[in-house]
Formats: C-alpha cells, sequence, structure tokens
C-alpha cells in the first residue's frame, strides 16, 4: 500500500480512473486516419469495405456491415426481419437501454424476461419460454458484460418455433462459446464500438448475418435502401434505385480507420483484460460475489468487471468510498423497465431476480491499458473499505 500512495500524491494522479473514457491515440490510430484524409475519401468507403470482409472472417463465415452505431445495428435487424406494429419482441431488462429502445422504434412491443439468476444474469429459454405468445416474432439475448450462456439452446427453440433470435453482441467481441465466437448463433448479430468498448471508436456498430439475403436488406436499410453508393459510383456503377425505405446508418471511413487500427489489437488486448478480471477475483473473492465462473472468464471478452455487495446500501457506500479515492465505478446496469418512460408505457412490471442483482451490482475500472499499480490501488482501496489489512 504504501508504495501505491507514493505514486499518488498528487490530485492529478488520484483522478486517473476518471480519465480512462479519454485514453490518447495510438500511433497506429494516427496512421490509420491520416491515410483516410491522404486519400482524400472521407465517407464510407474502401477502408470500410477492408474492415468488414477482415472482421466478418475474423468472426466466422458470415457477412457484416459497419453502421454508424450499435443502436442503429439493432434497429435494421428488427427491420430487415420484417419486425413491426403487432409484433412482440422478448428482451432482458438487464441491459443498457437501445436494446429494448430498437423495438419501439419499429413499433413492436417489447416484452421484458427476467435473468436466469445472479450467477448468470442473462436471459435463456428457461426465462424467455413463458412469455412467448403467437405475437412473439423475434427474442434479443445479450452477452452481458461479454459471457455467453445456454444460447445455442435459446437458439434450437426458438428456430424450432420459428422465432428469430438477434445477439446483442455489444459486449462480447471476441468472446467465444463452444468453440464458436458469438455473431454465429443468431439470424443477425450486432456488435457495439462505443468509446467504451473492446473496439472503440467513439461512435459505430456492426451487423452480421450468415444469410445472404439478410446481409442484402441490411446494406439497403444502413443507407437510403439505395441499391448504389457513392464510393461504387466513383468505382464505375452508374444506374441508381431506391427499393425500399432506409435511413442514414453509414460510418465514416475515419470510423473505419479507428475500427482498423482498434480490431488489430483486439486479441491482446482481451487478453490484458482477462489477466486483470482474474486478478481481481483472486484477490476479492472472499470480500465481494462476482457472477460467472473463473473458467468462463478464460472465453469471454471481459468487457466489464462486475461485482455484487450485499446490498443497495453497501453497494453506494463503496461507490462513494472509492469515488473519494479517485477511482471512478458505474453501475451496469439500471432496470430498463424501472425508467420513468417504460413504466409510463407498460406499468408495474416485476422481474425479481433483475431487480434483486441490479441493486447490489458495481463495475470496476477494466480496460486494457491498465497499469499493474493501478489494480494493486483498486483492491487496496476495496480492502480498505472492507477493513482487511
Amino acid at each position: 500500500m504504501a508504495n501505491i500512495n507514493k505514486k499518488l500524491k498528487n490530485k492529478h494522479k488520484r483522478k486517473f480512473f476518471l480519465k480512462t473514457k479519454n485514453q490518447k491515440a495510438s500511433e497506429e490510430e494516427k496512421r490509420e486516419i491520416l491515410d483516410v484524409i491522404e486519400k482524400k475519401w472521407i465517407s464510407l468507403g474502401p477502408k470500410a469495405e477492408k474492415f468488414e470482409k477482415e472482421f466478418s472472417e475474423y468472426i466466422g463465415t458470415g457477412r457484416g456491415l459497419l453502421v454508424s452505431s450499435a443502436t442503429a445495428g439493432l434497429h435494421i435487424s428488427l427491420e430487415a426481419l420484417g419486425i413491426g406494429y403487432g409484433d412482440e419482441v422478448i428482451v432482458p431488462s438487464f441491459t443498457f437501454v437501445a436494446t429494448v429502445n430498437s423495438v419501439l422504434y419499429t413499433r413492436a412491443t417489447p416484452v421484458f424476461a427476467d435473468i436466469e439468476s445472479e450467477r448468470y444474469p442473462i436471459i435463456t429459454w428457461d426465462t424467455v419460454k413463458n412469455k412467448i405468445t403467437r405475437k412473439t416474432k423475434a427474442v434479443i439475448v445479450v452477452h452481458y458484460a461479454g459471457f455467453v450462456y445456454k444460447v445455442d439452446e435459446l437458439q434450437k427453440e426458438l428456430r424450432n418455433r420459428g422465432i428469430y433470435l438477434i445477439e446483442d453482441a455489444s459486449h462480447s467481441i471476441g468472446s467465444v462459446y463452444k468453440g464458436k465466437k458469438t455473431g454465429n448463433f443468431s439470424d443477425i448479430a450486432v456488435f457495439s464500438f462505443f468509446s467504451n468498448k473492446n473496439i472503440s471508436v467513439g461512435e459505430g456498430g456492426f451487423v452480421y448475418t450468415h444469410n445472404p439475403d439478410l446481409f442484402e436488406k441490411l446494406k439497403l436499410l444502413r443507407a437510403h435502401g439505395l441499391t448504389v453508393l457513392s464510393w461504387e459510383r466513383y468505382k464505375g456503377k452508374s444506374k441508381v434505385d431506391m427499393i425500399l425505405l432506409g435511413y442514414n446508418y453509414k460510418p465514416t471511413e475515419i470510423t473505419a480507420a479507428l475500427a482498423f487500427a482498434q480490431f488489430n489489437k483486439l486479441d491482446r488486448n482481451n487478453k490484458k483484460r482477462k489477466e486483470i478480471v482474474l486478478k481481481y477475483r483472486r484477490e476479492l473473492r472472499n470480500l465481494v460475489n462476482f457472477p460467472f465462473t473463473d473458467e468462463d472468464v478464460l472465453n469471454s471478452a471481459n468487457y466489464i468487471f462486475p461485482i455484487y455487495l450485499k446490498d443497495e446500501k453497501e453497494r453506494d457506500d463503496l461507490k462513494e468510498f472509492l469515488k473519494n479515492k479517485g477511482i471512478q465505478t458505474s453501475i451496469h446496469y439500471f432496470p430498463v423497465h424501472k425508467f420513468t418512460y417504460y413504466k409510463r408505457i407498460f406499468g408495474e412490471v416485476k422481474l425479481e431476480k433483475t431487480e434483486e442483482v441490479a441493486s447490489k451490482i458495481l463495475s470496476l475500472p477494466l480496460y486494457p491499458s491498465m497499469k499493474e499499480w493501478q489494480v494493486d490501488y483498486v483492491i487496496d482501496c476495496i480492502k480498505e473499505f472492507f477493513n482487511v489489512g
């Protein structure tokens, strides 16, 4: 503890965790961005094409598209599947609001399902099956924190009933389940490249499918429903048609450049995340509880590191204690069904396991550029909170 405190003598250094979302760009990222600027093509173009091909191959044998955000990706995924007014889509409440909001964009109705357990805070077939009605057209599963659980069973049961499955894989870029990367268990998968994700571009996302017809429809929906875009016209295609009502969900070449640079170090960064998570779990296991298991960590992208406290008061007390030590924490997530907007639409919805977990969960700092002494400092501060020497 003494050596760590020497590194944190002044206020500036004690606030290092408050700047984790604004890490300096690497030389590789700068080179990729400059390459775009020097080639003078900054709208969707060749770098995006190259990234789409290589990232799709990294996931599996399907095809994918860069989009302006994962929210946009979820929206056009539902649209591509023909989901709209009168349809129901089963969703978790234990997620970021975008998962659920995207259903409302199509005028379909989100139906909330509870998580399976404190150990596995993910919706599964067991928590979904009693929510299915004749109106159910799809289920969106979130691979929470980068972990995958029973998604193969969910996929099988839904397929047998003619119900679509969408993977909200925003947390799980590089996660593996039973030998396959996330994105390979659904009709369409959506990844997030938001500023704190494992691939970080500020705002961006990726949609991925094995279905060629869905791919072509997603491509149209991404860009106004137009058959030919600017880059394709530049390459010689001249005849343009609009064959459905689409959106302007295209990213820029600068987004693609950042994604490419981040992708090139993804596996290395995910390995670092895993090492930090295993250390946290090893050092804190007698003080707090965790979702998932140490074995699960080995196959996860480890997007965030959540812990469970005894109750909401202890959680909030620890959060304030760490804040005073210069350590930023977060809560992933406040249940969507408890937000004012959703209560106004659906009234009181009861999801006992989701509400219990959400009341005591806290995410500790986790990012691949964390120094060992920074991880030690977080651990020591938590031990101090619990009066453990």
